[in-house]
């Protein structure tokens, strides 16, 4: 984005749950000292995450609202090359406990023209 304080994300994806679309704006916070990442995709959600990185690691977290319940979100990335990277995403009821409830790896498409 200009300027040069946030980067814009589009994002197609394929999941055997369905496929969609996402649009995501990921920043730097200098007043928490964190990574922002706020996220809208084609099946409704939105996703607020806090972050941080740790060599080739970055690691999202955010609470999740499923329903009237309300979980907490862990979004794990591993670099493994300039164009892709492994992932996991994992569920908590009390921030301590974690179950992997996705995991696979994004490679980077061709650019397409965006409007």
């Amino acid at each position: 984005m200009e300027g040069g304080f946030f980067l814009v994300c589009h994002t197609d994806f394929k999941t055997t749950l369905g496929d969609g679309t996402e649009v995501a704006v990921m920043g730097y916070s200098p007043d928490d000292k964190t990574y922002t990442y706020h996220e809208f995709n084609s099946w409704g959600e939105l996703v607020d995450s806090k972050g941080s990185v740790d060599g080739d690691t970055w690691t999202w977290i955010n609470d999740d609202k499923r329903g009237s319940a309300t979980v907490k979100g862990r979004f794990r990335m591993k670099i493994t090359s300039p164009t892709s990277y492994n992932f996991s995403y994992e569920t908590s009821a009390d921030g301590k406990s974690w179950m992997t409830e996705v995991d696979g790896k994004a490679t980077k498409g061709k650019e397409q023209a965006r409007r």
